[in-house]
């Protein structure tokens, strides 16, 4: 902003010669708002994750979405790994998975790829 001021003045009205200067903060607010929302989501879930004593304080969708791979799987005796606190494993997997899904491929935090990492 100060160098915008120095080179194009703080009078109102359209601005000469700081277009490169407009992209590249352009740039850099898309690039600050996406990192915000990847620590975001890995802060919440994670803090939820430690912070909880059962699973029902998250979501319907996440608590599907984490089983899925429980359901999917040939061995019957993986609904165990659910016994005692292995739920947080399970989520925790699930988290991980997610991040990486949708995190790794946020290049531009559009709504819906916002909306998706946090279902």
């Amino acid at each position: 902003m100060e160098i915008h001021t120095e080179i194009a003045g703080a009078t109102k009205g359209r601005k000469y010669k700081v277009e490169v200067l407009n992209k590249s903060g352009i740039v850099l607010l898309v690039a600050c708002w996406e990192a915000f929302v990847e620590d975001l989501a890995e802060v919440a879930f994670g803090l939820m994750l430690r912070r909880s004593k059962t699973p029902d304080v998250f979501p319907d969708r996440v608590l599907t979405a984490a089983s899925r791979k429980l359901k999917e799987a040939n061995d019957a005796r993986r609904v165990w790994d659910l016994a005692g606190d292995g739920w947080k494993a399970v989520l925790k997997g699930h988290q991980d998975a997610t991040l990486k899904r949708y995190v790794g491929n946020l290049n531009t935090p559009r709504p819906q790829q916002i909306d998706d990492m946090f279902g």
